[in-house]
């Protein structure tokens, strides 16, 4: 039979109430009753309950987070960087992925509230399909509006949600495609491929933008064929560059994110042609050992993963330290990396 504290408090001699404060660490306990108490525990092999204790004290120690691909190199290291910090800190990370579901990531988040976490960091999915109204997407994201409603901090990490006011910590998205891509172009490319993933999603609506105005920036182009719209796997851009290939000639491709360079070289290395193996192709990410299938022509935009994993957390703990309320300006905080 599992010991109580009612079992620690008659072995003691002192009252329930006591040993509650003692093994909850809060309130005042006399050192000579904290000193039989912590005696009897060892005695009687007692080990205060975790959750227990963070009722008394409102808190778990423990936060969320919720990443959309934990396959992706990019939220690999978002993670590892979060709990790195999170062990530090003295907290425990309960992990989901979304796998790009709005369902999943519901569900994911109705789990992480009744488990209690004192916070959530949120790659959000926040997507809807071209074309379909605004009030659709409120409703997509009423979840996360009920988060902020119950008091629960959250903090995005990479993404936004047009609407939805959290803090969050992203990249400069724009700018950086815009300047890799005037890059690629001043490296003499002038007929460029587009590759991205057919979502509306923050990330990927920003670096578009940041690309055709480099695009316009340089006077050139691009006709609808050169811009490949895929599902947001590697296999969806593999299937459509690899049938791009065989109906067009290009000088390169611009893809807008680590799935979408995976899939790209992947049709290349896989190509029977000899004009494709000149094609340069530039992407977001390390592609790590991926990288060596099509050696010497990528150029990959790196990321400060470490620093926006680092950030958010901090950024996370602020508020739940803070009991969720905002800094004297009264605002939510969004930072912007650049690199």
């Amino acid at each position: 039979m599992a010991v109580t504290i009612k079992d620690i408090a008659r072995e003691s001699g002192v009252s329930v109430a006591t040993v509650s404060r003692i093994c909850g660490n809060y309130g005042y306990a006399s050192e000579e009753a904290r000193g039989k108490v912590e005696k009897t525990c060892k005695k009687l092999g007692y080990t205060p309950n975790a959750i227990a204790k963070s009722m008394v004290k409102k808190q778990t120690k423990t936060i969320g987070l919720v990443v959309t691909d934990m396959h992706n190199e990019f939220y690999i290291k978002i993670i590892e960087e979060v709990e790195k910090n999170a062990d530090a800190c003295g907290y425990s990370i309960i992990f989901a992925n979304s796998d790009e579901s709005i369902q999943k990531e519901m569900k994911a988040i109705k789990t992480l509230v009744e488990r209690q976490v004192d916070g959530i960091l949120l790659v959000p999915v926040g997507q809807c399909a071209p074309g379909d109204a605004t009030k659709k997407k409120d409703a997509a994201n009423g979840h996360i509006r009920e988060l902020i409603r119950l008091g629960i901090p959250v903090v995005f990490i990479d993404r936004y949600l047009e609407g939805v006011d959290v803090d969050a910590v992203l990249i400069e998205n724009e700018r950086v495609a815009h300047a890799s891509a005037c890059r690629l172009i001043d490296m003499g490319n002038r007929d460029i491929c587009l590759v991205m993933p057919d979502q509306e999603i923050s990330t990927i609506l920003e670096r578009k933008a940041g690309f055709l105005k480099a695009l316009e920036d340089r006077g050139l182009e691009i006709g609808p064929e050169r811009v490949l719209r895929c599902l947001y796997t590697s296999d969806s851009a593999f299937s459509l560059v690899t049938e791009f290939l065989a109906r067009h000639a290009v000088d390169a491709f611009f893809a807008l994110d680590y799935q979408m360079t995976l899939g790209v070289l992947m049709a290349i290395a896989n190509s029977e042609g000899t004009w494709e193996k000149e094609i340069q192709v530039m992407g977001f990410d390390s592609l790590g050992n991926y990288g060596k299938l099509y050696p010497g022509k990528v150029i990959s935009i790196i990321q400060p993963v470490a620093a926006m994993g680092k950030m958010a957390f901090e950024l996370l703990i602020e508020r739940i330290r803070n009991k969720g309320r905002i800094g004297v300006d009264g605002k939510r905080k969004c930072i912007r990396l650049s690199f």
